[in-house]
């Protein structure tokens, strides 16, 4: 594969990692340009519904591509961004129901792993403002191991204007503040729940908490100032169980 024929698509992009590009693949709603696998790796089994032919490239291929930035296992794919129809199709379609909501949150990894977190406790979208988002990061879609694929990502102008539109739709708004006095072990889910996080320094925003219906913390020791972000979506997720309680209260 030539430099030529890399920059032949300009909108498209490369990811890494066995996972993800399988992932990636097998995912109907994505695009996929083409994928390639490590010469190497020629007898490693890989499931490929779509019948994307595959291509095989060297070492020099991959580092090309990935700078030894990431472990791409010998795996990358060339892929489309998925443009998603916007919050309110959703809202009418009656299709999310649990909510994610990133203020002021950039780490790309971070962003990874929150997504991938937010996949395996039973959240079904992703809010974050365009500028703090890199659609393209193979960082991000490492670090997610394929779960981009299985969460609707909204990016948007002003997170504050889209907790309005949630609000609208009975959504409860749930915002995570080290400082807060009610513990998130005594939040009762609702059926629908907006889980606002910020950045470890900032926090979120003061116009963020005024539209919170409930302010939460995580309890933790006094020895430990605070948590990484990623590490804090994982806690307040695993208290939360939503995968359980749908289970419970869900009639549809």
């Amino acid at each position: 594969m030539s430099q030529k024929k890399l920059n032949k698509f300009n909108s498209a992009f490369w990811v890494g990692g066995k996972h993800v590009v399988e992932a990636t693949i097998n995912n109907p709603r994505r695009k996929i340009i083409k994928f390639a696998i490590n010469i190497k790796q020629k007898n490693t089994p890989f499931v490929n519904k779509r019948n994307i032919k595959a291509e095989y490239a060297n070492d020099i291929f991959f580092k090309k591509i990935f700078k030894n930035e990431i472990p791409h296992q010998g795996f990358a794919a060339l892929i489309e961004k998925i443009e998603e129809k916007n919050l309110k199709f959703y809202l009418n379609e009656n299709k999310i129901f649990n909510i994610i909501a990133l203020d002021g949150i950039t780490d790309p990894r971070n962003i990874g792993s929150i997504i991938r977190t937010s996949v395996a406790f039973g959240f079904d979208a992703l809010l974050i403002n365009k500028k703090d988002f890199n659609a393209k990061s193979y960082s991000l879609f490492k670090a997610a191991s394929g779960s981009t694929e299985n969460i609707i990502i909204f990016e948007v102008s002003n997170i504050y204007n889209e907790i309005k539109i949630l609000k609208s739709h009975n959504f409860w708004i749930v915002g995570m503040d080290g400082n807060a006095q009610q513990s998130i072990y005594d939040y009762k889910t609702q059926l629908k729940n907006v889980v606002i996080f910020g950045s470890e320094g900032q926090g979120i925003k003061k116009i963020m908490q005024l539209s919170c219906d409930t302010i939460c913390k995580i309890p933790i020791s006094n020895k430990i100032e605070s948590l990484n972000v990623s590490n804090a979506v994982a806690a307040t997720l695993s208290i939360l169980d939503l995968n359980n309680t749908h289970k419970k209260n869900r009639s549809f």
